[in-house]
């Protein structure tokens, strides 16, 4: 009986490693960034025009903290569904829905007359923003090659900052010609335009057709459009260079390798999410507060988004190097800054000193976005990071709430200690993964 000889494989991460730096690479950063820059805008919009909205509606700072919370929650419920549904339908199918909701319910935020109605609208919009940012992250990841994935990220996450920056200047420029209502309808229109080019571009990854498996023409076709310089055989197979995962879902998350990995990723992301949506929630209600005006409050806005851009590129570009240690050292920083600003006595020191805690703060989260796709496997990728980002919104439901609670309590000075501490626990954290990870590198895979 001769012995049959086993068909030719290649595994789909070398295929994606080997892969040119050009138009098609070029590409898909491009359109991850305007989803990125789109999601950060919507985002950002109604920080800006909250001390706006309080005035108008003669509410306390506690209730705008509570319509803002309801945004968050809405990105709660759609980074743990949405980022669920990407691992099972498809990256590019759930981001193409993802931008379609949160573009209508960002327009429709620009037809409301009350806090409630503002709330349950940007509840809405929130699902779909949810949902962009895990399945942008999954499909980065699964689409780059690793030497250049966490500065890719990077670069992508600096143009979420970007979008930050659009926000303000439509708050400073257009708002107060036009009303509140504008910075709504201008970044449901833009991003009404994005999701067209989402439908014309973004492809679909690679990973995640051989994981699910589709027909292999399909798989072909997709290899080839990534790979035209490859010649795949007729008998060569695509597959996934690690094991599969014994159950998809999030209780893969926490199998015998993952369980430790994932408690430590969510501590990150919840205590970097709570300096971030404090922050960003409050900051320019909290420059008002020291006694600045409205389009100085906006200035430090689009100062924080600018140093974050800043920071997202030299922060990938590091992470690529040492990993985690980067992440770590850049919270500490962070902490420092936003500590600092509410020292700070002119509007020239308000902007640097907001553009330094940009750099740091934004930087580390962007840099945790363009690692963290790493410590799981492609075909629950998604969900991994979609659980992280999910959890992540407590901490971003919790900041604005707390923010609004201790607004009429306490000095500028004493709030921006309270927004800038999560930080150190981010550090903390970043440094136990560090740490576990490279424990578990050199344990045998059966451990």
């Amino acid at each position: 009986m001769s012995a049959v000889s086993a068909a030719p494989t290649m595994a789909v991460e070398a295929l994606v490693d080997g892969q040119r730096v050009g138009a098609s690479l070029y590409r898909l950063i491009a359109i991850c960034g305007a989803l990125m820059a789109c999601d950060a805008y919507d985002l950002s919009a109604l920080a800006y025009v909250a001390p706006t909205l309080m005035k108008l509606w003669a509410i306390p700072p506690i209730v705008m903290g509570l319509v803002i919370a309801a945004a968050m929650l809405g990105m709660l419920a759609g980074s743990l569904v949405l980022g669920e549904m990407g691992d099972k339908f498809g990256r590019r199918r759930v981001i193409i829905g993802a931008v379609f909701c949160f573009a209508g319910f960002t327009l429709l935020a620009g037809f409301t007359s009350s806090p409630l109605q503002l709330a349950l609208v940007r509840f809405g919009a929130a699902i779909g923003l949810g949902g962009v940012t895990p399945n942008v992250i999954a499909l980065a990841s699964e689409m780059i090659p690793s030497r250049l994935r966490a500065t890719s990220i990077g670069i992508i996450f600096s143009c979420f900052l970007l979008g930050g920056i659009a926000a303000a200047m439509v708050a400073a420029g257009i708002v107060p010609r036009y009303g509140w209502q504008a910075i709504f309808w201008v970044g449901g229109a833009l991003s009404l335009l994005c999701a067209a080019g989402v439908c014309v571009i973004i492809p679909e990854s690679l990973a995640f057709l051989v994981g699910k498996p589709a027909p292999s023409s399909v798989v072909r076709q997709a290899a080839l459009a990534l790979r035209p310089d490859l010649d795949l055989g007729e008998g060569v197979t695509l597959v996934l260079d690690h094991r599969k995962a014994e159950k998809l879902g999030v209780r893969s998350l926490f199998g015998a390798r993952l369980r430790w990995p994932t408690i430590w990723v969510w501590a990150l992301y919840i205590t970097c999410a709570l300096s971030v949506f404090f922050i960003g929630n409050w900051l320019p209600t909290m420059v008002v507060r020291q006694g600045f005006d409205g389009s100085v409050a906006s200035y430090a806005m689009a100062a924080m988004f600018a140093g974050g851009a800043i920071g997202s590129v030299i922060g990938g570009f590091i992470t690529d190097r040492v990993g985690f240690l980067a992440i770590a050292v850049l919270a500490v920083l962070a902490a420092l800054a936003i500590t600092v600003l509410g020292l700070a006595r002119t509007s020239q020191d308000i902007v640097i000193v907001s553009l330094l805690a940009g750099a740091a703060m934004l930087g580390s989260q962007s840099s945790l976005h363009g690692i963290v796709g790493s410590v799981y496997p492609a075909e629950i990728r998604a969900t991994g990071v979609g659980w992280a980002n999910g959890i992540s919104k407590t901490g971003a439901i919790a900041a604005p709430v707390i923010g609004g609670s201790l607004m009429p309590r306490l000095t500028p000075v004493e709030i921006f200690a309270v927004a800038g501490s999560p930080m150190l626990l981010t550090a903390i954290s970043a440094l136990g993964l560090l740490m576990l990870l490279r424990v578990q590198k050199r344990l045998p895979p059966s451990r």
